[in-house]
């Protein structure tokens, strides 16, 4: 069985937002669902590029702080203090 090329979802929105989008939909001369899944895409790629970028910082911040058994840590990734 083919996958389908769209899905239909249902939200509910407050009504503010919902006259925001309708104005935006008549600027831009898009359908209210054009617009809907421009935001939605964009936004989920930048969500998704977030996610990935912490789940980076927590995998090299727990390398730094966890070394392998019988190595030492790498004294150019610690922060140096000067007291």
């Amino acid at each position: 069985m083919a996958a389908a090329k769209s899905l239909t979802i249902t939200a509910r929105i407050p009504a503010a937002l919902a006259k925001k989008l309708e104005a935006y939909s008549k600027i831009t001369k898009r359908t209210r669902s054009w617009l809907i899944e421009d935001i939605l895409d964009k936004y989920v790629d930048n969500e998704i590029a977030i996610a990935k970028f912490v789940q980076e910082g927590i995998g090299e911040s727990r390398r730094v702080r966890s070394p392998r058994r019988g190595h030492a840590p790498d004294p150019s990734l610690h922060r140096q203090t000067q007291t």
